[in-house]
């Protein structure tokens, strides 16, 4: 079975709330599918690294968001490999 997970974050620019922050977002891509789903953490768009999708800085907000994106990831990867162990096809909606 070949699975082509790929899970990326991302800000919601058009939903800034009133402390100047935006919601990270998370979409998980399998093959031709993806869902787009809410992490219910909020960053400020100046501390974001698009590139390594993560909060720059090394302070304690930063580390918890970023070990909280690193938690959301490792579960994603974990349903994946158990539905890939089984060795059903499965779709993102089932990893949803």
């Amino acid at each position: 079975m070949d699975s082509n997970v790929k899970i990326t974050f991302w800000l919601f620019r058009a939903k800034v709330n009133s402390k100047k922050m935006m919601p990270v977002y998370l979409r998980v891509r399998n093959n031709n599918e993806f869902f787009t789903k809410s992490t219910g953490l909020y960053v400020k768009e100046i501390d974001w690294d698009k590139k390594t999708m993560r909060v720059s800085g090394n302070n304690p907000d930063a580390n918890s968001v970023n070990s909280q994106l690193d938690g959301i990831k490792h579960k994603i990867l974990q349903i994946t490999n158990e539905l890939n162990i089984k060795g059903k096809p499965f779709t993102v909606e089932m990893i949803k």
